[in-house]
Formats: structure tokens, sequence, C-alpha cells
């Protein structure tokens, strides 16, 4: 069975959320619900179908918005200096 577009919009919201490092837990799966809720209701205007593209563009805005993602863990950027002898007599 094909995934309707607000499930395909739903699992684009939680993959990308998931890939930027957020714990996904039941407060995160509620606001994704409302953002997703919300673009399809922007996007559904005078009873034209849906434009799914501007509809990924809409969503991944408002994620933007709705999300913080985690700051990036990344490695220092050389080792620490650590003096040290190479061996030779005093």
């Amino acid at each position: 069975m094909a995934m309707t577009m607000s499930e395909r919009l739903l699992h684009r919201a939680l993959g990308y959320l998931r890939l930027c490092g957020l714990d996904i837990d039941a407060v995160v799966e509620r606001r994704v619900l409302g953002v997703v809720s919300r673009v399809i209701a922007e996007e559904a205007v005078h009873g034209k179908p849906i434009d799914e593209t501007a509809a990924y563009t809409r969503l991944m805005t408002q994620l933007d918005d709705a999300f913080t993602p985690p700051e990036p863990l990344l490695p220092p950027v050389t080792p620490t200096m650590v003096r040290g002898s190479i061996g030779y007599a005093p």
C-alpha cells in the first residue's frame, strides 16, 4: 500500500531530525505532527491539489523554526600540547 502525502512528510521530518542528532521521543513526535498538520493545512487552500514539492519546502522551513538541533560534538582541532623529553641527558 502506498504512503499518503502526510505520511511521507512525517517520515521525512522525523528522519531529518534524527539525522540532525535529535532524540525522537513522544514530545518531539507530537510537535512534528503539529508541524506536518500545519503544513498540510497551509498548502490545502481553495480546494486545489497540494503541490508536494512546495509542501516539502514549507515543512523544512517550519522544522528549522520549530527545532534547534544539538550542537555537533566535534573532536579537538589539534591534540593537546604535552611537554616531554626526547631522552637527552642533562
